[in-house]
């Protein structure tokens, strides 16, 4: 309401331009103060109205400020510069970001009117072009700022200031047309390095590296000793996976700023992990309370630990970190390392919040990782949760956090308090149908059926289309025996989506790798009710149940999956870990060998018989499979150190020294403690 009453108030006040207003209110006899005249009978002049104003406005009264700026308005009505300031007041009265749109549309009434007294000011156009692009009105925003340099066509700062409005577009036209104001700049002004740097970061976000890269080549011939030059290019070639070439670019801008932290996290940001946690380390000596700094070094060292362990953890680097080119470590599984640089992880979190104890978003990440990753201290993830809400009960991010706090209740069983939670979550977003779902769920799983359903419902009130919704709802009716009714449901999902099955099948993925191991065996075992020849599904649901310790179980799922798809060598390698876990060594040697069978130059199959042979005794065999690894991906570090260890105990002691110095070419900073066990081999020879 109160954004609507100040667009009324600024369209009412220009409405006062024709005279209409105006005359009416010097001939209904005001009483002595009011109308225009009493207002400057009362000595009240635009100056000391102004004042006023921009002293409301410098302490982010902007209402005040508005009503100020309207009665100078009111007293010099054909006076551009108060539009503009009662324009600006009005761009950032807003207390939401849902308010946002209103207020500077509002703002952009005013820069009209402005513009319409002085239709040849170029910053008019400038600014109301901005906030036009503020409020999606890219097209309208364009058209000002080109009529802008019509204005003033040589005018330098005027394209540039033009391009820098644009510069986050989203649509191909803004794209070009802040593109073609820095060439126009560029051409005024041929050797200002800084203008191919705007280019380029431009062609750069329109995914245009190889032009973005010319630029900033261009930028650095103009001043080869800028670091930050580099660094754009350095990006840039890591983008189109240039990854030397992007390293020593980065590289050669720690060369001309070695003090300079933050161009260590750049070089960090295109490293492997184990490499970029380097880097992040010595921008902590330089800047030992940049708390963000440890933040970044703990999800990092988070990253490696989960690669270690063989994990698929889903967060930001995962994609880059499954490229060959960021794996020589994967396969590592079991050494113990990986855990040990997760404690790392939490040890940089709780430093940070040492650092900075008010600051939630610090407890939540704490939490998150002490959930997925340390099932033995739940109740420490509750407690970073509870804190987290605490410290800013009204976060914008605070229904995530009841959501997530949810989550791990129901982890220990306290259901309860979870369907609390996710009600808070409902409370808090009474318009957001993914609320009702994930209660929805939870009651599902408890066999609430009508109240999971009344969930359901609401989900499906405020999106018709809601697939998801659907599916739950449907299963939970069949599950009332109300088989008609869930069957229209899931004829209905499959009516909207064809394909919702098979996303609902990634969802489930999503959920294993993040650890929401209920979660993701419920999904499955939804998929399944709807396509019962699911493999993927009968797959993800044995992986979960193996997570859990659930061997049997989970073997019998690998045995449905295979029955449909005999030939899945993937779904053998699960199936011999199962045996494995269950010391039913000879069944796992077989699911390994079938693997192998069906994909020769996959390394997981041999990397796990040779496992199980060296757990027999059997280290020759062990040996050549670790060794056949090693060809297949002859930089995996963990590989290296499995085949040195069966070498150690078959006593060929210069052949595992010699896999250990390997280790310490390819591991330089020996996180697997290589070196430890070299020289305790190297003793024992002694």
């Amino acid at each position: 309401m109160k954004i609507q009453w100040i667009v009324g108030a600024v369209l009412a006040v220009n409405l006062m331009l024709s005279g209409e207003v105006i005359a009416q209110e010097n001939t209904q006899g005001d009483s002595p103060g009011q109308g225009v005249e009493g207002r400057r009978a009362q000595g009240e002049s635009v100056e000391e109205l102004v004042r006023r104003g921009e002293a409301a406005q410098e302490a982010r009264d902007y209402e005040e400020a508005i009503a100020i700026f309207s009665r100078a308005i009111e007293l010099e009505p054909n006076n551009a510069d108060l539009y503009i300031k009662r324009g600006e007041a009005s761009r950032w009265n807003f207390s939401s970001i849902r308010d946002m749109k209103a207020a500077r549309e509002a703002a952009i009434i005013d820069y009209t009117r402005a513009i319409e007294l002085e239709p040849d000011n170029v910053d008019f156009y400038v600014e109301r072009g901005k906030l036009l692009f503020s409020v999606e009105r890219e097209d309208e925003a364009i058209a000002d700022f080109n009529r802008a340099i019509e204005l003033e066509p040589t005018n330098v700062d005027l394209s540039i200031e033009s391009g820098d409005a644009l510069r986050f577009s989203e649509r191909s036209g803004g794209q070009e047309a802040a593109i073609s104001y820095y060439t126009r700049a560029i051409e005024l002004e041929p050797n200002n390095a800084d203008f191919y740097v705007k280019r380029g970061n431009m062609l750069s976000w329109a995914k245009k590296q190889d032009e973005a890269i010319a630029d900033y080549t261009r930028a650095i011939e103009l001043e080869p000793d800028n670091a930050e030059f580099y660094v754009k290019r350095g990006k840039a070639l890591s983008e189109i996976q240039k990854q030397d070439e992007a390293i020593a670019d980065l590289t050669r801008a720690i060369e001309l700023e070695p003090d300079n932290a933050y161009r260590y996290v750049e070089r960090g940001s295109v490293l492997a992990p184990h490499e970029a946690i380097v880097d992040y380390t010595r921008a902590i000596e330089l800047e030992p309370n940049n708390k963000s700094l440890y933040m970044l070094r703990g999800t990092t060292a988070l990253d490696l630990g989960s690669l270690l362990n063989g994990d698929t953890f889903w967060h930001q680097r995962s994609i880059r970190l499954f490229d060959d080119q960021f794996m020589p470590i994967i396969s590592n599984i079991g050494s113990g390392a990986g855990e040990e640089i997760k404690e790392s992880a939490i040890a940089d979190y709780t430093r940070a919040i040492a650092i900075d104890p008010d600051e939630a978003f610090f407890y939540l990440t704490r939490a998150s990782v002490l959930f997925r990753h340390f099932p033995e201290r739940l109740d420490e993830a509750l407690a970073d949760y509870d804190r987290a809400i605490e410290i800013k009960p009204d976060g914008f991010w605070v229904s995530w956090a009841y959501q997530s706090r949810a989550s791990v209740l129901e982890e220990v069983g306290r259901v309860d308090e979870a369907i609390t939670d996710l009600s808070h979550v409902v409370e808090t977003r009474p318009d957001d149908p993914e609320g009702y779902v994930v209660r929805g769920q939870l009651l599902l799983t408890q066999g609430r059926l009508d109240e999971a359903i009344a969930d359901f419902n609401r989900a499906i009130a405020l999106k018709p289309d809601h697939t998801t919704a659907l599916i739950e709802r449907g299963v939970a009716l069949q599950g009332q025996g109300k088989l008609d009714e869930g069957a229209a449901d899931l004829d209905r999902v499959l009516e909207l989506d064809p394909v919702a099955f098979k996303t609902y099948q990634f969802w489930s993925s999503i959920q294993l790798m993040a650890g929401f191991l209920k979660q993701s065996i419920h999904r499955n075992n939804l998929v399944l009710t709807l396509n019962p020849n699911s493999v993927l599904s009968y797959e993800g649901r044995g992986i979960a149940l193996m997570a859990q310790g659930k061997f049997d179980e989970a073997i019998a799922d690998f045995n449905r999956a295979l029955e449909i798809d005999p030939d899945n060598a993937g779904i053998y390698i699960q199936r011999g870990q199962s045996f494995r876990r269950l010391g039913k060594s000879d069944r796992a040697i077989t699911d390994f060998n079938r693997a192998i069978e069906l994909g020769p130059d996959d390394s997981s199959g041999y990397f796990w018989r040779g496992t199980v042979l060296a757990q027999l005794g059997q280290l020759d065999e062990a040996i050549a499979d670790f060794s056949r690894v090693i060809e297949i991906k002859p930089r995996d570090v963990g590989i290296y150190l499995e085949r040195a260890r069966v070498f150690r105990a078959k006593g060929q002691i210069d052949d595992a020294i010699a896999d250990y110095q390997r280790i310490r070419e390819l591991d330089p900073n020996d996180y697997y403690s290589a070196q430890k066990e070299l020289d305790e081999l190297l003793s024992d020879r002694q």
